[in-house]
């Protein structure tokens, strides 16, 4: 069994140690980190030009950014704003997938390199909680939450546009996969009238989530369209959690096997 273990010890350490290159936690002395500025252009998929642009992604942070907006009401009609540096952009996304990629590092390096598992089910107990740290690193990744027109007003990250964006407009960026992807809202204000139509309040009881009420202000939204751009170290990352995840169930079917064949053994010997 030690020697199984020493072999998966080395073989996750590296895997591990060689993803935390690319997020913006601690990494091994003598490792250089791969985070640097690059420069994406933004674009749709269908060609439609509602909205476009170009950022410079650093980590777990949209550092720049200039955006350009063409108003759906008014195609002539166009907004541009930008993300300053002194105010990035942050991907929370990226910055969880990087403290659940720690937690499983932490896991394996706290075990001494000389310590001596007792039994299969104690590497067993191992294995799951790094398991779960790194499945839990590769949903987020995977799997974005996308917030409330109320919490995405109202975010933090929303002040780091300059010129700040009319309130017709709201935007989200999000990660999924190896794709950084921009979501642009556009609102309508709601008109308010003692006996609403039957219409607009099916729509709000069908779609309260594209309702944005600010104080007596009500707004609708009348169109949203998504830009995206592949970002190559994301599917890097990806294909690195991957490859962790099957080292370590790997390493569990080969503790089962030992396991049963120690047990078979005993057996074995018991009846002679």
């Amino acid at each position: 069994m030690g020697k199984v273990v020493d072999i998966f010890h080395t073989q996750s350490q590296s895997t591990e140690w060689e993803n935390t290159r690319r997020f913006n936690i601690p990494i091994s002395v003598g490792m250089a980190k791969l985070i640097k500025p690059e420069t994406f252009v933004l674009s749709s998929s269908n060609g439609a030009d509602y909205a476009k642009g170009v950022v410079t992604l650093v980590a777990d942070n949209i550092c720049r950014a200039e955006l350009t907006l063409r108003l759906h009401r008014n195609a002539n009609q166009v907004a541009k704003t930008a993300i300053r540096e002194d105010i990035p952009w942050k991907l929370q996304q990226v910055q969880d997938a990087g403290n659940h990629l720690y937690s499983a590092l932490d896991a394996v390096c706290r075990m001494d390199i000389d310590y001596e598992f007792r039994t299969g089910s104690e590497v067993t107990k191992l294995m799951d909680e790094v398991m779960n740290q790194l499945k839990k690193g590769r949903h987020q990744l995977l799997n974005p939450i996308h917030p409330t027109l109320h919490d995405l007003y109202y975010s933090k990250c929303s002040k780091a546009f300059n010129p700040p964006l009319p309130n017709e407009i709201l935007i989200d960026f999000y990660v999924q996969g190896n794709k950084l992807n921009m979501c642009t809202y556009f609102l309508h204000p709601v008109h308010i009238t003692k006996t609403p139509s039957k219409h607009a309040a099916v729509s709000a009881e069908k779609n309260p989530a594209n309702l944005l009420e600010l104080g007596s202000l009500k707004y609708e939204v009348t169109g949203q369209y998504t830009v995206n751009c592949a970002v190559p170290w994301l599917g890097e990352a990806l294909t690195l959690f991957t490859v962790a995840l099957q080292t370590c169930q790997e390493l569990k079917n080969k503790i089962e096997v030992f396991s049963t064949y120690r047990i078979d053994e005993a057996t074995q010997r018991e009846t002679c």
